[in-house]
């Protein structure tokens, strides 16, 4: 036992003073703080626990750790282990950093050894090193303090770990694999065997479950891996551009895509200008967004021609001799406009003149369009009488109609010198009238006696 102490001495003296110095002030002690283990139990050949992450100046200052590369150092059941153990046994160690506040650590027990219960650790130490060690000429280590040997207590079964499988919408597409085991059993759900290949699915490794590995316990607890569903290629949308008539005024254009996805269009991407048209606003296709399907689709933009000033029509008034007999009316419009010209409002009645039914137009109707257009009427002059009034024709006892002439738009003058032997012959004319009158009545008078 004396030995032994003297050699503990001897350890910690190394420890606590590392070098002299040359210099007359004294220097700051750098402390670590001794390791804290978890539990030990019986059958465990390794022991865990944390270390600090820097070590504390009498005036509070923390100052990190650079690494741990030293020999550890434990004492079970008064025994120590140190750099002497044969084999660098007491090098047996990792360390990770946790935060800056701790590291983790596991290390392999010396000589083989299995904990009992009951067994005593009672001291345990991995030295430390900070950045420009020469700073810091005194370091510290506590130990550990003293941890006795459990006796592991019967396990408990666990609640199941379930990996489930589910599509982007939450929908199940594979049944639920379970992990079964007792409390505390470490449990791994990255493996092949979890992360299932689905046909028609492929794994979103942007959503991976931060709970694929973890400890069993006597809480149920869900693993859950989402899946995108493969695209299956939809029918096309075909976009059209037809005129008024559905004539097809420009190239269709198509948006492809797989089922389900949106398609848009309403952009202008997909409203074409069309020279000569204009989109007709009125028509505007109901299924210009929508989704792509297993189905064919055609979006239908349909245009209306641009209207277009139109020669103008003339309608004119002929007789037969083709003399213009009244001015020319016109019809104005838009290139396209329908026109009617064989109404009354073009067929106009004409004083001494009659149209002539036989050689109407047969443009009187139609379309006004980018050439001058002629609809021409024929009108024959009427015929006047020559034939004298028959004095022997029986009275049927109704009054007789006599024919007069109309002068109302007789323009036509005497000439000079015409005036007196005009009115020798109307009087001349009415003499013979009035003495045929009073012959028939003398006739018939003498009949009656």
């Amino acid at each position: 036992m004396k030995k032994i102490a003297s050699f503990i001495s001897f350890f910690a003296i190394l420890l606590i003073v590392t070098c002299f110095p040359k210099t007359s002030y004294a220097v700051d002690q750098l402390v670590f703080e001794g390791p804290t283990l978890d539990t030990p139990y019986a059958g465990q050949t390794q022991i865990s626990g944390y270390l600090a992450a820097f070590g504390t100046l009498p005036s509070g200052e923390k100052v990190p750790v650079s690494k741990f590369d030293g020999a550890a150092w434990i004492v079970i059941n008064g025994k120590t282990y140190n750099g002497t153990t044969a084999g660098n046994q007491m090098f047996d160690y990792t360390v990770t950093k946790i935060d800056d506040e701790k590291y983790a650590f596991t290390f392999n027990l010396p000589d083989n050894i299995v904990l009992k219960e009951g067994d005593k650790i009672s001291t345990f130490v991995i030295p430390a090193t900070v950045e420009n060690p020469s700073n810091y000429p005194q370091l510290s280590h506590k130990f550990s303090g003293e941890y006795i040997v459990q006796k592991k207590a019967d396990p408990l079964p666990g609640e199941d770990v379930l990996v489930t499988y589910l599509d982007e919408n939450g929908t199940e597409i594979a049944p639920k694999k379970p992990i079964s085991g007792m409390v505390d059993d470490l449990y791994d759900a990255t493996t092949a065997e979890y992360k299932l290949t689905i046909d028609g699915y492929t794994l979103d490794e942007t959503k991976l479950p931060t709970n694929a590995t973890g400890t069993i316990s006597q809480v149920s607890q869900i693993v859950t891996y989402t899946y995108k569903e493969n695209p299956i290629k939809a029918h096309d949308v075909t976009v059209r551009y037809v005129d008024e008539k559905g004539n097809q005024l420009a190239d269709s254009k198509t948006i492809s895509g797989s089922i389900g996805e949106p398609y848009d269009a309403s952009t202008d991407a997909y409203k074409p200008i069309i020279d000569g048209y204009t989109l007709d606003e009125t028509k505007l296709p109901t299924n210009a967004t929508g989704k792509l399907s297993a189905l064919d689709q055609i979006v239908t933009y349909t245009y209306q021609k641009n209207r277009v000033k139109a020669q103008d029509l003339t309608v004119r008034y002929l007789d037969e001799n083709g003399k213009e007999l009244v001015a020319s009316q016109t019809v104005s419009g838009l290139i396209g406009t329908p026109y009617d010209v064989s109404t009354a409002t073009y067929k106009l009645i004409i004083d001494g003149y009659t149209l002539d039914a036989t050689k109407l137009p047969t443009n009187a109707i139609g379309t006004l369009t980018d050439k001058k257009q002629t609809v021409t009427y024929y009108y024959v002059a009427n015929k006047k009488s020559d034939q004298p009034t028959d004095i022997n024709q029986k009275n049927s006892g109704k009054p007789t109609t006599q024919n007069t002439t109309s002068l109302k738009n007789n323009k036509s003058f005497p000439k000079t010198g015409e005036t007196a032997t005009q009115s020798i012959l109307y009087l001349g004319g009415s003499l013979i009238l009035l003495t045929g009158l009073a012959y028939l009545r003398k006739n018939k008078t003498t009949k009656s006696q």
